[in-house]
């Protein structure tokens, strides 16, 4: 059975998640999770009009319910992006890369689109 000095030692060594993150300089799932999405939903509306990602894309965008729509709203309202407007940030690829670097966990890697 453990001893009370023990079970204190071992409670004051505790890292939450964050700090363990931060120490080595890994990004929290949810900023990983939140470029990817951006990064998607940027290179579906590049692609021609006719492309079925593009469609896909668009058409889920265009569902207020969607749970998908949702989580890109907040995502929009993190980056300080207004979500009508998301559409036209994302023609642009070298305007919509700046607009989210500032929030990619993987700035500065190569990505592919």
């Amino acid at each position: 059975m453990e001893d009370h000095s023990s079970a204190v030692q071992q409670a004051d060594e505790h890292i939450s998640r964050d700090r363990v993150l931060q120490l080595t300089n890994v990004p929290s799932l949810s900023a990983i999770l939140t470029e990817k999405r951006l990064r998607w939903v940027g290179h579906a509306l590049r692609r021609d009009i006719a492309d079925r990602s593009h469609n896909n894309v668009t058409a889920e965008l265009e569902k207020p319910l969607s749970k998908w729509t949702k989580l890109i709203k907040d995502d929009c309202t993190v980056m300080g992006i207004d979500f009508i407007e998301i559409s036209t940030v994302c023609q642009d690829r070298k305007g919509s890369e700046e607009v989210l670097l500032p929030f990619c966990p993987s700035a500065g890697k190569s990505g592919t689109d």
